[in-house]
């Protein structure tokens, strides 16, 4: 399984690792403050779809393009749900540094290609899946993967394809983000499970970044107790040095900084 947060590809393209956070809104003022709540949170990877209101503006304001903030926090900022080249282009140029689609669109994925991002392509069926990686896909978006059995559908596919570089989305609970990953998921895309939709109406980027904190400091706690293989990823998944998380345990109140939850999971570990 891969470990860093991010892979290049044979186009020199980078592939999002880990965790990637979609956003849906209703409005651009909304879509917005979810972007720029989750780059203050630390999310490695946020997908901003192109069924959000000035999708692509949004986009260019936080990729460094328009003094945003998003590549100098560290965070990948691509575009999702991008049906057409002439789209792709447009996100690529305002700083989409990887294209998302439902579907293998071969048109997108030449134009991604050649604008030097990388590209995901959308399949479910082992035959879509297999004509996406034959195509070029740099990684393929199994969707919608909760639909269809999950992790054991992944873990299923993944016995005749184990070259395929699954990035599993559409219906997964944060608490299901370690399960899909010991399946062989190279990333996993949360949605909702990582979004205060409450916050973002009402503007509040705070509040937004510190629900996406939330979520992922209760996933690093579960992982120390069901998925201590996959600790790493979610440590290294640029969380504020600050963070902390529940000491595994019954009923326990102390808190140590994620940082070291490495440590802690070694000594759990020790026979």
């Amino acid at each position: 399984m891969d470990t860093p947060a991010s892979r290049t590809v044979g186009t020199g393209t980078m592939v999002p690792a880990k965790m990637i956070a979609v956003v849906r809104a209703a409005t651009a003022a909304e879509g917005r403050t979810i972007v720029h709540g989750l780059i203050r949170a630390g999310v490695p990877a946020v997908e901003l779809t192109m069924t959000v209101p000035d999708a692509v503006a949004i986009i260019g304001e936080f990729a460094g393009l328009a003094g945003g903030s998003a590549l100098r926090s560290g965070t990948a900022l691509g575009a999702g749900t991008v049906l057409d080249p002439r789209d792709c282009a447009a996100c690529a140029d305002a700083g989409a540094t990887f294209i998302v689609s439902p579907v293998t669109d071969l048109d997108v994925l030449e134009e991604a290609h050649r604008r030097g991002v990388a590209y995901i392509g959308g399949a479910l069926t082992p035959t879509e899946v297999l004509a996406s990686m034959r195509a070029g896909s740099d990684a393929v978006k199994i969707f919608p993967v909760g639909a269809v059995g999950g992790p054991g559908y992944l873990r299923a596919l993944r016995e005749p394809l184990p070259a395929l570089r699954a990035v599993v989305s559409g219906g997964i609970a944060a608490a299901q983000a370690g399960a899909y990953r010991e399946a062989g998921a190279y990333a996993v895309c949360l949605g909702g499970a990582l979004i205060d939709r409450e916050a973002a109406g009402r503007g509040d980027v705070e509040a937004v970044a510190a629900g996406a904190r939330r979520v992922m400091d209760e996933m690093l706690s579960e992982a120390l107790l069901l998925f201590p293989n996959e600790l790493e990823w979610l440590v290294s998944a640029r969380m504020p040095a600050q963070t902390t998380i529940a000491r595994p345990g019954p009923n326990s109140a102390e808190r140590i900084p994620a940082v070291a939850a490495k440590s802690w999971v070694a000594a759990l570990c020790v026979p």
